[in-house]
């Protein structure tokens, strides 16, 4: 599990670097790292619910990524649509990589989090005057997050268990 653990946030890194310093990541660390992912979801959690929890998070990301690509053709009023000028193909990548770690309920959380994080580093970088770039390199700061997450999740595991996450049915 060590092992799993230590090519996860291996990858991360290497993504976060190539991300962060050349705005391209190299593509085969994509199923890397969506394999690692999946292999760690499966061992945690059992098959089954790695297979419900990555059908929930494909189907959530989807659903997302619909959304801004719907909305994004209402505002800018043409038929063709410019999500890919806006979110990186990486971008895309990563995240639906992230569909194979995690629980759904956990899933949203680090999504949010990490989204969160991504955006208020970017806000902070660009203050202290830093503006060589417009894009905000999201794949190579969510990785980042997603560093201290696994990292986390290893040394004090209570704090991010499913149980403290759980959202109970209504």
């Amino acid at each position: 599990m060590i092992i799993i653990t230590l090519g996860i946030i291996l990858i991360l890194s290497v993504i976060s670097f190539q991300d962060i310093k050349y705005k391209q990541i190299y593509w085969l660390a994509f199923p890397f790292f969506g394999i690692l992912l999946a292999i760690n979801n499966i061992v945690t959690n059992g098959f089954i619910p790695f297979l419900i929890s990555t059908g929930l998070n494909i189907l959530f990301i989807s659903l997302q990524f619909s959304l801004l690509a719907l909305y994004l053709s209402v505002r800018n009023m043409k038929k063709k649509n410019h999500i890919f000028k806006m979110i990186g193909a990486g971008d895309m990548l990563f995240l639906f990589c992230l569909c194979f770690g995690y629980l759904f309920n956990k899933f949203i959380f680090i999504l949010i989090a990490g989204l969160s994080f991504s955006l208020l580093t970017w806000w902070f970088y660009s203050l202290l005057g830093k503006k060589d770039r417009q894009e905000i390199p999201l794949c190579g700061i969510m990785a980042l997050f997603l560093c201290f997450i696994v990292l986390l999740d290893k040394v004090a595991p209570s704090l991010l268990n499913n149980t403290m996450l759980y959202i109970p049915p209504i």
